[in-house]
């Protein structure tokens, strides 16, 4: 069995640079995710070059007016697509997310959903259903809530993209 394929991208802006993206990209890496896409939204041509040359990562900029975070973040996940077509799964990160030691090992080693995906973060409101039951995944409701680190496969994208 060949190894799968990611796409991974991270939503940020210019003012999460100093602190919060640092720490997330520094968690990534641990987790097993070093090739991250940055999706910076209002961003300049000068902060692309810094982007890049600080972080060594490829970095779409979308200039000002900024997108705001949705609209950045269905972009990002197109461009994810364009890109790597062939891709197993894409993954769309924030800009403030800690991941654990060998995530993606561990997301590789579980089987995915048929319909569905995978939200790496449990959204406060959702809590009392984990604590509940046994470690693992459950179906969440599918308000939006908490959309810090979600894994699709490649049928998902596509829909995903084209629902209203």
């Amino acid at each position: 069995m060949r190894p799968l394929l990611w796409a991974v991208g991270v939503t940020t802006v210019p003012a999460r640079r100093g602190d919060l993206l640092p720490q997330t990209l520094a968690s990534l890496r641990v987790g097993g995710f070093d090739r991250p896409r940055l999706f910076v939204d209002g961003c300049s041509a000068s902060d692309q070059v810094w982007y890049e040359t600080t972080f060594g990562l490829p970095v779409t900029a979308r200039p000002n007016p900024p997108l705001r975070a949705v609209a950045n973040w269905m972009l990002s996940l197109a461009e994810l697509l364009i890109r790597e077509p062939r891709a197993d799964r894409y993954v769309m990160f924030q800009d403030d997310l800690l991941c654990g030691r060998n995530l993606r090992q561990y997301l590789e080693a579980v089987p995915f959903p048929e319909k569905g995906y995978w939200n790496l973060f449990t959204f406060r409101g959702n809590e009392v259903i984990t604590r509940q039951k046994k470690p693992g995944w459950y179906p969440a409701p599918a308000v939006g809530n908490g959309a810090v680190g979600l894994v699709f496969n490649r049928d998902a994208v596509p829909i995903l993209l084209r629902h209203q």
